[in-house]
């Protein structure tokens, strides 16, 4: 009989028989008709399979009850990190609209000193050529006295 036909709960060697002991060493099922059943209980530990499905199903019990724990656990830490994330962004938004503000502030800031630098130097440009103009004017009548 191949593997694939080995019918659930019973013997692979006596397919009549009930799988009834279980081997903890070899980590194996076997009934009592088989010869190597002698050699587990001499030196292994072995128990009823009743025992030994009890005991597995409440590790298994304990190991799902566990996984749910992480799970749930895992769940919260991911629902607080989208929402840290989400504040984040928001936060960077903030910051985005706070510097293209200040940046147009600043803009105009320049723009406004700008101009009075132009009008200053404006003002500087036609006290020049006023000066210059008064000092032709000057020269111009100074030389008129000394020709006449």
């Amino acid at each position: 009989m191949s593997s694939q036909d080995e019918i659930p709960g019973k013997c692979k060697d006596h397919p009549e028989t009930t799988l009834e002991i279980f081997c903890v060493t070899c980590n194996k099922s076997t009934c009592k008709e088989c010869t190597n059943f002698e050699s587990c209980t001499a030196e292994h530990e072995t128990k009823p399979i009743l025992v030994a499905i009890a005991e597995f199903n409440k590790k298994a019990n304990e190991v799902l009850m566990s996984a749910e724990e992480v799970k749930q656990q895992l769940e919260a830490t991911y629902q607080a990190l989208m929402k840290d994330k989400e504040e984040f962004d928001a936060h960077v938004q903030l910051c985005k609209a706070a510097i293209e503000r200040r940046t147009q502030e600043i803009i105009e800031k320049v723009k406004e000193e700008s101009q009075e630098m132009l009008m200053n130097l404006d003002n500087v440009s036609r006290q020049s050529n006023e000066i210059e103009s008064q000092q032709i004017i000057a020269k111009s009548k100074d030389i008129r006295f000394r020709n006449n």
